[in-house]
């Protein structure tokens, strides 16, 4: 049986390599539809604009449904009802998410630089701060302590005074007042150096604890019980993202020994605008349970809704125009089984020079273009059955440059006839 699409052989190669990488359960998408006129045109057959790779399409099962996720708002995931965006919020509901592998091409990319994820402390579980509250305690502990030996020094230089006037006083009738203020300032100086040792006492006492928990931090820290989770990376992209958000994938173990134990953790975040220069990404998120192992970390990024590849993304694979052509008709045949269809014309650009020489009469003209089962133009007419073949050579380049979605008669490609317009067509 003749297959599909008449691959070159390099394609053929290429397409089977990534249809035998992934499960048959996988589906083929494009975002946007790859061909364009421009590229095809171009004579580079090395130039490689697209890339191929596994993506992901996440869903929220919402109100019994599973509902596609269409953008992401702070940190919550954006669903549509009956028409209108829903934010799902993660403590709205036990959000049950729905993630597929999906092979993509897409023109779109994205660079990823600077990455790191790991696990951390939250500030409650942090030995670390732990430590530093006590030692923070322990220096205040000592503030009462120079107050005291202040005021002991104080007292005793006060006692030594009036002791000293009392014993050498030579006039009878003062000694005995002289005496009573003696003994009373001894009294006070007494009174202050006790407070004084007393504070030693507890300020040696939080020292030595600051010093049993700085041990305690040591072993905490050793034991690793990190309950919590941090990624940081820069991103940037030669074509800006308006509405770009990340969803994180993360596989960890509950307890790091027992295989049985491994979960799925997903979270969204909105981005600001990614453009040509490098904008630094952060997100920490705590709850995890203490202790637990880390595993895979995937991060997929979107904008409006749309897959950007990144140099992150798995399979990735730089390809041509017509290889991406190629995997967009797959795709669509995919996506369509056990449809009939007409053949229908893709949106494309046009070489610059052919542009220029269509004038408005000719965009707006009708015809109709013979499409092969594999989404080529097989020739330009001026009607419908493909009897009066176009004789101005600038409307058949403009036909011949033009891509395809082809005929489908329950699910199978067959060749069709499409009617066009380049003015409804041409970008």
């Amino acid at each position: 049986m003749k297959p599909i699409i008449p691959l070159d052989p390099h394609a053929v190669r290429l397409l089977a390599w990534c249809l035998l990488a992934f499960p048959s359960a996988v589906a083929i998408a494009a975002d946007p539809p790859p061909a364009t006129a421009a590229a095809a045109g171009s004579g580079d057959s090395q130039a490689k604009p697209y890339t191929l790779y596994v993506g992901t399409d996440f869903a929220i099962e919402w109100e019994g449904q599973l509902r596609p996720v269409q953008g992401v708002r702070e940190n919550a995931f954006v669903v549509s009802v009956k028409g209108s965006p829903v934010v799902v919020k993660p403590h709205d509901a036990d959000l049950k998410i729905k993630a597929d592998d999906v092979l993509k091409v897409t023109a779109s990319s994205a660079t990823i630089s600077n990455f790191k994820a790991e696990r951390t402390y939250t500030p409650e579980n942090d030995p670390r701060a732990k430590f530093q509250q006590m030692a923070g305690l322990a220096a205040s502990a000592s503030a009462p302590t120079d107050i005291a030996h202040g005021a002991m020094i104080t007292a005793q230089a006060g006692a030594g005074m009036s002791g000293a006037r009392a014993a050498t006083n030579t006039v009878p009738e003062f000694q005995a007042g002289l005496n009573a203020t003696a003994a009373q300032d001894a009294s006070f100086a007494a009174a202050a150096e006790g407070t004084y040792q007393s504070s030693l006492v507890s300020e040696s006492r939080d020292i030595n604890s600051v010093a049993s928990l700085s041990v305690k931090m040591q072993e905490e820290l050793a034991q690793e019980r990190y309950d919590a989770f941090t990624l940081t990376f820069e991103v940037s992209a030669p074509r800006p993202l308006s509405k770009p958000y990340i969803v994180v994938v993360t596989r960890y173990r509950e307890r790091p020994e027992q295989p049985d134990t491994e979960r799925i953790w997903t979270y969204a975040q909105e981005l600001p605008r990614v453009d040509m220069k490098p904008a630094r990404v952060r997100m920490a998120r705590g709850g995890f349970p203490p202790g637990y192992k880390l595993g895979d970390v995937q991060v997929h990024l979107y904008d409006q809704g749309v897959e950007i590849a990144t140099n992150m993304a798995r399979k990735r694979v730089a390809i041509t125009a017509d290889e991406a052509f190629q995997f967009s008709v797959v795709g669509y045949v995919q996506n369509h089984r056990g449809a009939t269809l007409q053949a229908e014309p893709l949106k494309t650009t046009l070489p610059a020079v052919l542009r220029e020489r269509l004038a408005a009469e000719k965009l707006s003209r009708s015809f109709y273009v013979r499409v092969g089962k594999n989404g080529m133009p097989v020739g330009a007419f001026a009607d419908e059955a493909c009897v009066e073949k176009i004789t101005d050579p600038d409307l058949a380049a403009a036909a011949s440059a033009l891509r395809f979605n082809p005929a489908l008669k329950q699910g199978k490609p067959v060749e069709g006839v499409a009617p066009v317009r380049l003015d409804q067509l041409v970008l």
